[in-house]
């Protein structure tokens, strides 16, 4: 977005409102009586790509890049899902299954 590629108002088009019209969903609104399924951005926050994902995920062509932008909450229904101001929980040691 800093080049000027997309502008904020397409973006949120493309990732939230049009999504949800393409698969006839709820979301993609805050209107009253919508899902309150909100992500909130800080779009000035630099930071350094680290492999301390809150998923499943362990990689990423991104790590140790410094990005521009990042999301600080993200709110599902309602419910506060992902807060960037609480650590995130330790990852269970990854196992592979043996072969028989």
């Amino acid at each position: 977005m800093r080049k000027k590629i997309i502008d904020l108002p397409r973006l949120i088009d493309l990732m939230s409102c049009a999504p949800a019209r393409i698969f006839n969903l709820p979301g993609g609104t805050l209107r009253a009586g919508s899902p309150a399924d909100i992500t909130l951005l800080d779009l000035d926050t630099r930071f350094q790509v680290t492999n301390t994902f809150r998923s499943k995920a362990s990689n990423s062509p991104f790590i140790g890049e410094t990005l521009q932008g990042r999301a600080l909450a993200t709110i599902v229904g309602g419910i506060v899902q992902y807060d960037l101001r609480v650590p995130a929980p330790p990852r269970a040691a990854k196992t592979r299954k043996r072969k028989r």
